[in-house]
C-alpha cells in the first residue's frame, strides 16, 4: 500500500516545493475561507495551495476568513532534518498569531492565540538513518507519520490565549469558545497546523471589510545542550575535525531551536462573493 501511494505523495511534495519558492514573503491578497473547512491540521480543504511563503519563519501559510471567524493555516515541508527540528520547534514552543486592530505593527493589547501548548519535550522525525544514510522512504516515513500524530493527539491539550475578555488564558483544545487549533502530518510529509478564531472577539465584521496587522511567532524554546564537549575515552578532548564538525552543527541546532522567529502583515477581511 505504502509504495502505491508513495509516487502520488512525491509529486505533491514536489508541487508545494515549487510553489513556495514562487511565493511571495507576505500573503498580498484577501482569501475567502473554504466552505468545507474543518480545523483538523489536515490540508485537503486549501487544494494544496497557500498565499506565502515566509523566510524568516521558513513556514508557507494562508490568513483567510469567512463571515464568522478568522483562519491561519501553516505548513512546514519535512524534507530533511532542519526541518524536523522546525516542527519540532514549534510543536515545543508554539506558533503564536496576534492580531492588532490598531494597525500599529506592536503586541500591545493585542488579541493572541498560542498553540500548541504542552510540556512535553517533542523529538519527532521522519525519518530513519540507515547505515548511515537517511532513510525516507514511504516504508520507513508512513509509520512514523502514524506514531507521531498519536503522540501529538495524546500530548497536546491546551490553547494559550491572551487579550481575550471572558476568556481564560489557557483553554483546551475541545473548549466551548470556537476558538479551535489542530496540527498534524501527512504522509506526505508536511506538517500543518491551522488555527481558528471566532471574528466576534476582534469585534470585527467581514461586511465593514476592516484591515488590520498581525503577527506571526515562532516562540522557541530554551533547551540543553544537546551534549558537552567531545572528548576521548581517556578523558581529554576530541579535537579531530569530523569531532568539532559534529559539535558545530549540535551547537546551531540549540540556536535554531532557541531563536524567536517572526514576521508581520497587514490582512483585509474578504466579503462574501
Amino acid at each position: 500500500m505504502y509504495k502505491l501511494l508513495s509516487i502520488n505523495f512525491l509529486l505533491t511534495i514536489l508541487v508545494l516545493g515549487s510553489n513556495a519558492q514562487k511565493l511571495p514573503a507576505v500573503q498580498k491578497e484577501s482569501v475567502r475561507a473554504p466552505t468545507d473547512i474543518k480545523i483538523d491540521g489536515k490540508f485537503k480543504e486549501w487544494d494544496n495551495k497557500l498565499q506565502a511563503h515566509n523566510p524568516a519563519t521558513e513556514i508557507s501559510y494562508t490568513i483567510a476568513n469567512d463571515d464568522n471567524n478568522l483562519y491561519l493555516v501553516a505548513q512546514v515541508i519535512v524534507e530533511n532534518f532542519d526541518k524536523e527540528n522546525l516542527v519540532n520547534k514549534i510543536l515545543r514552543g508554539g506558533l503564536t498569531l496576534a492580531i492588532q486592530k490598531t494597525g500599529n505593527k506592536d503586541d500591545k493589547n493585542a488579541i493572541t492565540i498560542t498553540y500548541p501548548i504542552s510540556n512535553y519535550a517533542f523529538s519527532l522525525h521522519l525519518s530513519a538513518s540507515i547505515s548511515g544514510k537517511r532513510d525516507t522512504s514511504a516504508e520507513t516515513t508512513n509509520p512514523l507519520v502514524e506514531k507521531n500524530n498519536k503522540l501529538i493527539e495524546q500530548q497536546i491539550k491546551y490553547i494559550g490565549v491572551k487579550c481575550i475578555s471572558g476568556v481564560d488564558s489557557l483553554i483546551s483544545v475541545y473548549n466551548e469558545n470556537n476558538i479551535k487549533a489542530a496540527g498534524l502530518f501527512a504522509y506526505n510529509k508536511a506538517y500543518t497546523l491551522e488555527l481558528c478564531l471566532p471574528l466576534k472577539y476582534l469585534n470585527l465584521s467581514a461586511s465593514d471589510e476592516p484591515k488590520f496587522a498581525y503577527h506571526i511567532i515562532l516562540n522557541g524554546y530554551k533547551r540543553p545542550p544537546t551534549f558537552g564537549p567531545a572528548v576521548m575515552s581517556d578523558g581529554t578532548p576530541d579535537t579531530r575535525p569530523a569531532a568539532l564538525r559534529l559539535m558545530e552543527i549540535m551547537t546551531q541546532m540549540d540556536a535554531a531551536a532557541s531563536a524567536r522567529t517572526d514576521f508581520w502583515g497587514e490582512y483585509t477581511l474578504a466579503k462574501k462573493p
